[in-house]
């Protein structure tokens, strides 16, 4: 029998606005996500014994969501709210489970929510969207690390908004493996038809259609070209109305309610690393350690990925997709998603990861005892990595969080006014700005790196018709100019 002290998840829960054609605010929310993960347990009471209210920090700016979802469920607990980074969910599973472990917490909430979809509404309307009262004070832990995602080069040129980003990754991956720009194309549109497909057949998804990979590629009013590759349908989309929550205790508290159990899904290890924080300081643009050092010590523990019955990769875009199918060694004909992923269910900001989570406790659930499932949790670009491993059954030995710290060999920053001849490390055109910008990281003689743009068209022609990833150009005051 596993030790009382044993962390097991026994709620999760979705929750949406009753109206989806309603204004709502994200507090409300995130309080019937909470009451809702309680009555997934089926244990009655068990809301009243939560002692930790975690809330995954959000785009809006209250100081303490947890404040109010404790007071509406009827809970004497603790307050912590997160920073944002993609990877929080998981990590702060890891956190709490630790802490049950050790007898500091015996019931937690982990709880995010957002209604970008609102306030867009409200400001197309012209009308004030719903705000709940925010004169709480201060959540009683400020949990994470401030997000860094950009240095002041990148933020000068966009190359710090993820659409360019991970699009300047996913440059970087496609010289590496030598793919023409059609096969690259191709092979990320194919990559996104299985989340579609998970999508289709979610209930709170916006996207119930399951996209082909040929309806994913093509350019049209409705799906318009966001960064080279990646048409607006392969990227992240945050603009949602929901929230969700999980219900971890201890064992001990989970029988103590009368939970069933065929409610309960153990966390049994999280393994967590980094990369660099700037993409431009990164050694290779299509290699990351941090990644791969997660990804090594979770199969040191499963033995390969054959063994795992069920992912959830993370899927802000493509790149992000593939690079975890490489430190993984997952065969890419295997479902890679059980939430439907961001570009096609989407999810609050800062929750992705936490809506994996809540569709894998539902998909083990369903499976057969002893199956498991893991849940990719990424922060920053594609910086920070959390790879949490839940199952039906019970570990055979403590749960663990394992933190590993490669070495990252980070490349220096050029200085701003450095000009001369560099070779191209990646590169993208971003087509959200005005006029559409090549926009490239590259590497000068000395190994430092540099980001450049370039406004002409012949530039911008050439970069998504040719490949110059890996190709010598010239620098001269921040602009790219091809050899």
């Amino acid at each position: 029998m596993a030790p009382d002290r044993t962390p097991v998840i026994v709620g999760a829960s979705i929750a949406t606005p009753p109206d989806p054609d309603e204004l709502t605010e994200p507090i409300s929310l995130m309080i019937d996500a909470a009451r809702a993960a309680a009555n997934d347990s089926g244990a009655a009471g068990i809301a009243a014994r939560v002692d930790l209210v975690a809330v995954a920090g959000g785009l809006w700016s209250f100081r303490n969501p947890g404040h109010w979802i404790a007071r509406a469920i009827g809970a004497d607990a603790r307050t912590l709210l997160t920073t944002i980074s993609g990877q929080t969910p998981v990590a702060l599973l890891a956190d709490i489970a630790e802490r049950i472990q050790r007898g500091a917490v015996g019931a937690a909430l982990i709880v995010g929510g957002e209604c970008t979809r609102s306030r867009r509404r409200a400001r197309r309307r012209r009308v004030e969207a719903p705000r709940h009262d925010d004169t709480e004070p201060p959540a009683d832990e400020a949990w994470g690390s401030p997000l860094v995602i950009g240095d002041p080069g990148a933020e000068a040129v966009a190359g710090h908004m993820p659409r360019n980003a991970f699009a300047l990754i996913e440059s970087a991956i496609r010289a590496r493996r030598g793919e023409t720009m059609a096969e690259n194309r191709r092979r990320t549109a194919e990559l996104c038809t299985g989340f579609a497909a998970v999508a289709a057949g979610v209930e709170h998804s916006p996207t119930r259609h399951a996209m082909s990979a040929e309806e994913i590629a093509e350019i049209s009013p409705e799906n318009r070209m966001v960064s080279w590759p990646y048409t607006k349908a392969m990227s992240a989309n945050n603009t949602v109305d929901r929230a969700g929550a999980l219900l971890v205790c201890s064992l001990e508290v989970a029988r103590d309610h009368g939970v069933s159990p065929d409610r309960m899904i153990f966390p049994h290890r999280v393994s967590m690393a980094d990369d660099t924080d700037f993409l431009a300081s990164r050694h290779e643009l299509a290699v990351h350690p941090g990644l791969q050092a997660a990804a090594d010590d979770m199969l040191s523990f499963t033995g390969d990925s054959a063994g795992i019955g069920h992912f959830d990769l993370y899927a802000c875009f493509p790149s992000m997709v593939a690079l975890a199918l490489e430190a993984l060694g997952i065969d890419d004909d295997r479902p890679l998603t059980v939430s439907g992923g961001l570009a096609f269910t989407g999810a609050p900001t800062n929750f992705g990861a936490g809506e994996g989570l809540i569709a894998m406790v539902d998909r083990l659930r369903e499976d057969a005892p002893g199956a498991t499932g893991l849940v990719h949790g990424s922060g920053g670009m594609a910086a920070k990595h959390a790879l949490g491993l839940l199952s039906a059954s019970p570990p055979t030995e403590p749960f663990v969080t394992s933190r590993q710290t490669p070495e990252l060999h980070p490349r220096d920053l050029a200085t701003p006014d450095r000009d001369g001849p560099v070779i191209i490390d990646g590169v993208t055109v971003d087509y959200i700005q005005e006029p559409p910008t090549a926009v490239a990281l590259v590497r000068f003689n000395d190994g430092s790196r540099a980001w450049a743009t370039a406004l002409d068209r012949p530039t911008i022609d050439t970069v998504t018709t040719t490949e110059t990833v890996g190709t010598a150009a010239e620098v001269q005051a921040g602009r790219l100019i091809l050899s």
